[in-house]
């Protein structure tokens, strides 16, 4: 049975049973340190040296068949007998939520580990019911409840009156207590047409042969007379057992007794079989017989089978026959096992197809299963494992992050080099080019006289002021008299308005811009010999005004004195008024009244109308007569 405490001390058991009878009570139970590997365990409730329990144990031990209870180990304890199965579920506790065809292959199991027994063992199993059948996490039915199992050698009357109390009542025999059954077999046989009933009766026909299958089973197989109850072997061989799903399923389960054109001609066709029907059920029942070694290490599987395997199906053109939450639901959990295998062949199938199927694990299922199995495999000598484990990885980084899957310190050591694009909007420009213009003409007071050109001024630079005698027309070099040199000095002279004025524009930023713009003007109109010292004025992009409304801007200068001669132009500052506006053209009140055309011009902005030959700069007129020739 083993050592009492090499078992005990390594399980982690609920102490709440999720089933009883008179006999024992079943827990959950997991390995300590492996919260992934499950166990049943059963606990006797007897306290005799042979309980029904330890005589389970040993059959189950003893009789090995795919369809029969996985036997994990056994013990004794405080006078109690434990007995750890495979992770299994009672029949009764899911068969509400079985579908006919999961019942179908279910039926089959049961019948095919009956048929073992029978032919193999010689034995009988005597307690075919709902409690002595099992389902495992992965939706397959396996036969349990071998505590009553007896050679056919053995069988008597005394045996079976014995053991009549702790079977199921309904499923013994009418003539049972008055001579034993010929054949032995027949006492299953009853047994198994009792249980075909109550879990086909309440359900609709979609599985072909089913309505005739559940007719057999209640007109022959609980036929009064044993001889009139039909063989395991025949019951195998009926339409409900025969049809394509099933025959399906007997292949992938026989899959290592066939040969090499056999499996070639199966997984070149199943694709096609398998759509027709629905993808819940295949991933269901089939999904771990899909994904078995021996299918994902066949060539003609790998061709054929694998892609609509490990691909979901994510929209109507996709080749994957499973749903993503199907996919999520059975195929994951399968293929988390799958990449635990340490074989090479394996683990390249699956990474051929990681970046289809990537997304369908959860972040802790990546976290936790993928992610360290990946790294076993970058560290792996085969050059063509860790090229593909790295193409896997970098699959990995949209969902899990750079951070989680490279890990350690990273630094920014890129930089966008794309051109910005400015996210102003047009309307959003016009908007602020129409407030631009409004507190300008607010600002200067002329909205009328000083137009904007441009209807982005943002995006034109200012004018490149003109290099002293060059690119100025001839037509618009300025020539000034001796009468407007004089003029100069009445600036300085101004009422006291006009001085108040400008000590107001002096700080006014939106009259400074002007200044700036007009200061530009200027200085490209006026030689260099004769150009004024103009103080420096922080200045913001210059409007482009046209030079031909400059007469009604009101510019003042100031002279700097010099030790050799007088320079008119010293201080210049230009002043615009608001409100007035100073015309020098117009003739003094104090002079007297003479010709409006004979009245010497004092703006420098005025277009000569003399001849240069009669009016000029004194001995400077030969410096501007040499600059309109050179241009």
């Amino acid at each position: 049975m083993g050592n009492n405490k090499s078992h005990s001390s390594l399980l982690n058991v609920e102490e709440k049973p999720y089933m009883s009878n008179t006999s024992w009570t079943l827990h959950h139970a997991a390995f300590k340190g492996q919260p992934d590997r499950k166990v049943s365990l059963f606990k006797s409730t007897q306290s005799e040296k042979s309980s029904t329990l330890e005589k389970c144990a040993k059959n189950l031990m003893l009789h090995r068949h795919p369809n029969i209870l996985k036997y994990v180990a056994s013990w004794t304890a405080g006078g109690h007998t434990f007995l750890a199965t495979e992770e299994v579920t009672p029949l009764a506790h899911v068969i509400a939520k079985q579908t006919p065809l999961q019942i179908c292959i279910g039926l089959q199991s049961v019948l095919k580990a009956v048929n073992f027994l029978h032919d193999k063992a010689l034995s009988s199993h005597n307690n075919i019911c709902q409690t002595s059948v099992y389902v495992t996490p992965e939706g397959y039915w396996k036969l349990g409840g071998l505590e009553y199992l007896c050679r056919f050698s053995d069988l008597s009357a005394r045996f079976l009156a014995d053991s009549h109390q702790g079977r199921y009542e309904r499923g013994i025999s009418p003539n049972e207590e008055s001579r034993i059954p010929q054949p032995p077999s027949a006492i299953d046989q009853y047994a198994f047409g009792i249980l075909t009933e109550e879990v086909l009766k309440t359900r609709d026909e979609d599985v072909p042969g089913m309505a005739d299958f559940l007719h057999t089973a209640i007109t022959q197989l609980q036929a009064v007379d044993c001889k009139l109850r039909p063989s395991i072997e025949t019951l195998l061989e009926h339409s409900f057992f025969t049809h394509e799903f099933i025959t399906i399923h007997n292949f992938l389960t026989e899959l290592p007794l066939k040969t090499s054109s056999e499996k070639q001609t199966f997984f070149r066709d199943l694709p096609c079989s398998l759509s027709e029907f629905n993808g819940e059920a295949v991933a269901s029942q089939l999904g771990v017989l899909l994904l078995s070694r021996i299918v994902m290490l066949d060539s003609t599987a790998q061709q054929h089978l694998l892609p609509r395997i490990l691909t979901p199906k994510s929209c109507d053109d996709s080749i994957g026959l499973f749903a993503e939450q199907t996919y999520r639901d059975h195929i994951s959990p399968r293929l988390i096992t799958i990449f635990h295998v340490r074989d090479i062949q394996v683990r390249l199938t699956l990474l051929k197809y990681f970046s289809m199927f990537c997304d369908m694990f959860t972040i802790p299922q990546l976290n936790s299963h993928i992610i360290p199995e990946l790294l076993v495999g970058v560290m792996d000598l085969n050059d063509e494992l860790v090229a593909a484990t790295l193409r896997a990885l970098a699959d990995l980084v949209p969902i899990l992050g750079a951070a989680t899957v490279i890990g350690g310190k990273r630094a920014k050591h890129f930089s966008d080099g794309r051109p910005k694009v400015n996210p102003v909007s047009k309307a959003g420009r016009k908007s602020n080019k129409a407030v631009k213009n409004h507190e300008i003409d607010a600002g200067i007071g002329f909205s009328d006289t000083v137009p904007i050109k441009s209807d982005y001024p943002e995006l034109f630079l200012s004018e490149r002021p003109s290099p002293d005698g060059g690119e100025a027309p001839t037509s618009t070099t300025p020539v000034t008299t001796e009468d407007e040199g004089e003029a100069w000095d009445s600036w300085d002279n101004l009422p006291p308005s006009i001085n108040q004025m400008e000590s107001e524009h002096s700080v006014n930023p939106m009259i400074t811009t002007d200044m700036d713009e007009a200061k530009l003007i200027v200085e490209d109109l006026i030689p260099s010999t004769s150009r004024p010292s103009v103080s420096k004025m922080p200045s913001d992009p210059p409007l482009n005004i046209p030079i031909d409304k400059l007469e009604t801007l009101d510019i003042k200068t100031k002279v700097e004195s010099t030790s050799d001669e007088l320079d008119f132009f010293r201080d210049m500052e230009p002043v615009i008024s608001k409100t007035q506006v100073v015309r020098v053209g117009t003739p003094s009140p104090r002079d007297s009244p003479q010709p409006l055309e004979s009245v010497p011009s004092t703006s420098i902005f005025d277009a000569a109308v003399h001849d240069t030959d009669e009016v000029g700069w004194g001995e400077d007129s030969d410096w501007a007569d040499e600059g309109i020739d050179n241009q």
